[in-house]
């Protein structure tokens, strides 16, 4: 008698042992089941706050930006409107006292003239969102031929894109632009050139402009003093890079982003 109630005990051991072994085998499962679902929701929710940073960075540059436009169109467009202003105060005098006003009447067509270009200018940077490289190219090859005809320079324009484009942020159309103003600024006040060559290149993942003038080059004055090294800074700021050559027939300016 005593045997069978000894089986007895040892079988509800052994049956108890196995059903605490198979509760904790289901807790240790759970618990990891939880611990994963824990550490997917985590990297989900720091993935959303990733994003959710970056929205707010970018919403941080466009604010920024159509700030510094703002401040853009008060300042060009005051001096710009009162400079014309004085201009026409002066071509009223001379109009008065009988004098020949033609030289002040084509001061104040170029004085119009490149205020409307910054005009253009100034609302092509407000409305560019993300911007690709035909439409990039399109607008630069359009202000370039406009500055140089001011100047009398003739351009030649060419245009290299493929079928899929090249997409810009506007911290890179704008610095980008600003290199190729800086550039056309100094063909106009340096190289005593009367012929440039535009190539707007773009390539697999990358964009060029090429900017080669038939002036004097270096030849007779110091490349750091034609804004050069401040090119170079804009460029290497959104990831690009700018070189410059220079010989005897000419000066040639190369921007890659």
């Amino acid at each position: 008698m005593q045997g069978i109630v000894a089986i007895y005990i040892i079988v509800f051991i052994v049956i108890t042992l196995t059903i605490a072994a198979i509760i904790f085998v289901m807790l240790v499962s759970h618990r990891k089941k939880v611990s994963i679902l824990e550490n997917h929701l985590r990297k989900e929710a720091e993935f959303e706050k990733t994003i959710l940073l970056k929205e707010i960075q970018n919403q941080k540059i466009v604010l920024s930006e159509r700030a510094r436009i703002a401040r853009d169109m008060h300042d060009d467009l005051g001096a710009g409107l009162s400079a014309i202003k004085l201009q026409l105060e002066f071509v009223n005098r001379k109009l008065e006292n009988g004098n020949t006003v033609e030289d002040d009447i084509n001061d104040l067509m170029a004085s119009a003239d490149s205020l409307h270009l910054s005009m253009r200018e100034m609302l092509w940077n407000l409305n560019a969102s993300e911007l690709d490289s035909h439409s990039f190219s399109k607008y630069a090859a359009r202000y370039s031929q406009q500055f140089l005809e001011r100047a009398n320079i003739q351009i030649q324009i060419h245009q290299q894109l493929g079928e899929a484009a090249v997409t810009f942020s506007p911290e890179k159309s704008r610095h980008l632009l600003m290199c190729l103003k800086e550039g056309l600024n100094n063909v106009v006040k340096h190289s005593k050139a009367n012929i440039v060559e535009l190539n707007l290149i773009q390539n697999d993942q990358s964009f060029e402009i090429h900017l080669q003038d038939n002036g004097v080059g270096f030849s007779d004055r110091q490349p750091e003093g034609m804004g050069l090294e401040n090119i170079q800074n804009r460029m290497k700021n959104i990831g690009g890079y700018a070189t410059w050559t220079s010989t005897e027939s000419g000066c040639l300016l190369v921007l890659c982003l």
